[in-house]
């Protein structure tokens, strides 16, 4: 099954990794330009607004891949990519069939929330406790590096601990 990706471009760098991607590889490449506000509304609605629920309820896998590298300032990072990611998780039914997780990457590439079947509150509160490693020594961000292919690798093994999965796969950068 390949993969299906969207690509919510945060950050210079993470244009320039994904563009160094082969689209062969997956069925489906969109990229939102999230500085662009209208961009994003266009494809997940007015972000001000609950998100609507997909129109399509195909199970999923969802893998949410972030940019915590230098390129994000702490307060981009623990504010408005985390606030994305919960927003993002409006669009999808909370039906006992879809899995969530999230893969981090800067200078290490990391899986912050394993995928596994969340609800909404479960996965809302992991997020939250990603934002909660600000200031420590396990803090999620910021530092060099942006090994965004990494990340799509780890994010490709995630979905692959289900290799049966009839679920559509999805990973969000």
């Amino acid at each position: 099954m390949k993969l299906f990706a969207a690509a919510v471009l945060l950050s210079a760098a993470v244009i320039q990794a994904v563009a160094a991607f082969d689209p062969a590889d997956f069925d489906q490449v969109i990229t939102l330009d999230v500085n662009n506000r209208r961009d994003l509304a266009s494809y997940c609605g007015d972000l001000a607004e609950e998100v609507p629920l997909c129109a399509d309820q195909t199970p999923r896998d969802i893998v949410f891949i972030v940019d915590a590298s230098e390129s994000m300032d702490e307060d981009r990072f623990y504010g408005e990519m985390l606030d994305y990611v919960l927003a993002l998780l409006c669009a999808f039914k909370n039906n006992g069939k879809n899995r969530m997780g999230m893969v981090s990457f800067k200078s290490t590439v990391d899986v912050q929330i394993p995928l596994a079947q969340y609800d909404r509150d479960v996965f809302k509160n992991k997020v939250e406790a990603v934002r909660a490693t600000r200031g420590t020594p396990q803090e999620a961000c910021c530092s060099c590096c942006t090994p965004t292919g990494e990340a799509f690798e780890l994010a490709q093994t995630e979905f692959e601990r289900f290799p049966n999965s009839p679920n559509q796969r999805v990973a969000f950068v």
